[in-house]
Parts: structure tokens; C-alpha cells; sequence
């Protein structure tokens, strides 16, 4: 799993589920704390209000866009520190599915 780094600066990361899951779920997590499951097909707004419901992050500091299942771009602004890293273990079906960040 990469962990790049969130500094003083707003970031961009691209998050990518591989493997072409058929269910399942991932998380994220920022500053410690990890998300509730996102489904493997989740929307840029349902990856958006799962790290919006981490208090490392906050409501209004990360955009998401991309497609249904991703991969997705995420932002976070200049507010949220820490780390960003993703599990994918909860993923099912496809040929090794997974979640990367980088």
C-alpha cells in the first residue's frame, strides 16, 4: 500500500480498484482513522461523504470525482494532515482485487 504524504499544501491522490471486483467493499484512511466500507462500485459522492465522515478530514475539505468504481481523484485542501492509505482485503470477485492510492 503507498501512504503518500499530506502536507501544508492542498493534495491530490488517485485512488484505483483493481482487479475488477464484483463486490465487496474498501476503506480509506486519513490521520489514523479508516472509513465505514465503500462499495466497490461506490460514486464519487459516496467516497466523498465516507472521508467527510472521518474527523481527520471534515465536511468541505476533500473533493472526489471520477466514475462509479473509480479510479478516483481525491483532494484534500490545505486543513487535512496525515496519511492516505487504502485497503481493499474486503473486496470480492475478479482476480485479486485490491484498492492502490498514489
Amino acid at each position: 500500500e503507498l501512504a503518500p504524504s499530506l502536507g501544508w499544501a492542498p493534495k491530490t491522490f488517485t485512488v484505483t480498484v483493481t482487479g475488477s471486483p464484483t463486490g465487496g467493499t474498501f476503506t480509506l484512511s486519513v490521520g489514523g482513522q479508516t472509513t465505514s466500507g465503500v462499495a466497490f462500485n461506490a460514486t464519487s459522492t459516496n467516497v466523498r461523504s465516507a472521508l467527510e465522515a472521518l474527523s481527520s478530514v471534515g465536511l468541505g475539505h476533500v473533493t472526489v470525482t471520477g466514475s462509479a468504481g473509480g479510479p478516483y481523484t481525491v483532494t484534500f485542501d490545505s486543513t487535512v494532515s496525515g496519511s492516505l492509505t487504502a485497503s481493499g482485503t474486503s473486496l470480492t470477485g475478479g482476480t485479486a482485487p485490491g484498492v492502490t492510492v498514489a
